[in-house]
């Protein structure tokens, strides 16, 4: 295993990066505002925390909130804002959940919450920005052993009693049984959306952002999310498989039935194409992959 590197938690996003990587249902697609569609006394307590506007550089990439934006100010430090508005995005509570991983992580070297914003039906995180580039999930690529040490850095964190984060079993409570409840518990932090664009590689350290997935559970799941992205980034099946058991010491802590839980789970919430639910397989349940394949 290589030694450990310097992990930067940023529970916010950094430029262009306030996308979600693993889209969850909704009746409907909540409204983006642009800077001056804000309430006024919403934009009046930004620039209170973080200095008159001079810029608004909004992401290109898909996002979740109803606004999300770099912004400049007289201060000469842009920070990262990310609001929600309660009455038309339910998905508020995505920015909650961030806002208790940022108390619980943001510490240190770490870049962290700035402030938090809450004004008539708005809520707001706001965050230092960080620049970098994605993480390269790509074959032999040199940023996976820091992927791979930061992640066990993460899943150390054993979060405190009553953090209002949600669990593995909280999220897909819907589609597991109780059996599949008990296999799938643990008190691990994870990220749970490590996209290649959440994951920032900054002056030799790795960086995760975006914690509205922020989730408590086993540790083995963790590998098991990055097992798809490796694949996607040209990995065989082989050697994704091998990464996942060498850099996840916890992965024979989840038995088979665990994994073939998280799978029929996964398939049963039906957020991502059959077919990457099959390839999937290839890790979490060999013997229904191979029977897919033989069926093909």
């Amino acid at each position: 295993m290589p030694p450990d590197r310097p992990l930067r938690v940023d529970p916010g996003n950094s430029a262009g990066a306030d996308r979600e990587s693993e889209p969850v249902p909704t009746d409907t697609t909540p409204r983006r505002y642009t800077w001056t569609e804000l309430p006024a006394e919403l934009r009046a307590a930004i620039e209170q925390a973080a200095g008159r506007v001079t810029a608004v550089e909004t992401p290109t990439d898909a996002y979740t909130s109803s606004f999300a934006a770099v912004l400049s100010t007289d201060r000469g430090r842009p920070v990262f804002v990310k609001l929600a508005n309660r009455v038309d995005n339910a998905r508020s509570a995505v920015s909650q959940a961030q806002e208790k991983v940022a108390a619980m992580l943001g510490c240190g070297p770490a870049a962290h919450l700035l402030d938090v914003l809450c004004v008539g039906t708005w809520s707001g995180l706001l965050y230092t920005v960080v620049s970098g580039r994605s993480a390269n999930y790509a074959p032999g690529s040199p940023d996976l052993p820091l992927v791979a040490a930061a992640l066990r850095r993460v899943n150390a964190i054993r979060p405190a009693a009553g953090t209002r984060l949600p669990t593995l079993v909280d999220r897909m409570a819907r589609y597991l049984t109780p059996r599949d409840r008990s296999l799938l518990r643990g008190d691990s932090l994870l990220h749970h959306d490590l996209s290649p664009g959440n994951v920032r590689m900054h002056n030799g350290e790795v960086v995760l952002l975006d914690w509205g997935r922020a989730t408590i559970g086993p540790q083995w799941v963790e590998g098991a999310g990055l097992y798809m992205w490796l694949r996607e980034a040209g990995h065989s099946a082989d050697s994704a498989r091998q990464w996942v058991i060498e850099s996840c010491p916890s992965w024979f802590a989840g038995s088979l039935a665990a994994r073939r839980a998280l799978l029929r789970a996964a398939r049963a919430e039906n957020v991502r194409p059959a077919a990457e639910f099959d390839m999937w397989a290839e890790l979490l349940d060999p013997l229904e992959a191979g029977r897919r394949g033989a069926n093909a």
